[in-house]
C-alpha cells in the first residue's frame, strides 16, 4: 500500500512504503539475467549499456563475454558456480569491465535456472 502523496515517509510509516516496484531497477545499479548453461543474455535492464560501457544493443542471446570482456566473464562464471543458489550471492568488487571506465561491483546469484548479475559502480568506501 503506497502512502498518500501528502504524507511524508518517516520511521513511523516506512513499513507501509513499497520496497520493490515490479519491473524496475534501483537507479544506482543495472541487472543482467543470463542462461546458466551458455551465459548468454535472457534479459537486461535498460541502463545496462550505460553502466557497462557496451556500445551496441544488448539483445537476447548476446554472450556475456561481449558485454563485459573475456576475463571478466570468466570471473563471473566462477563466482556464479561458487554462489549458493538464491540464498548466497557471489561478489566481485572493483571489476574493470572491457569497455568500462570506472570500477564496478558485481553481485551474482542463481535462482530458478537463471543467473542474475547485478552491477553497481564501486565506491571508495
Amino acid at each position: 500500500m503506497a502512502l498518500p502523496f501528502s504524507q511524508a515517509v518517516d520511521l513511523t510509516n516506512c513499513d507501509r512504503e513499497p520496497i520493490h516496484i515490479p519491473g524496475s531497477i534501483q537507479p544506482h545499479g543495472a541487472m543482467l539475467v543470463l542462461c546458466p548453461d551458455s551465459f548468454t543474455t535472457l534479459y537486461a535492464s535498460e541502463n545496462l549499456r550505460e553502466m557497462t560501457g557496451f556500445p551496441g544493443p544488448i539483445i537476447r542471446g548476446l554472450p556475456l563475454t561481449e558485454i563485459v570482456g573475456e576475463k571478466q566473464a570468466h570471473d563471473i562464471r566462477n563466482t556464479a558456480a561458487k554462489s549458493g543458489g538464491g540464498e548466497i550471492a557471489g561478489v566481485e568488487l572493483g571489476m574493470m569491465l572491457a569497455q568500462g571506465e570506472t570500477p564496478i561491483d558485481v553481485i551474482i546469484h542463481r535462482y530458478k535456472d537463471r543467473v542474475f548479475v547485478e552491477f553497481e559502480r564501486s565506491t571508495e568506501d
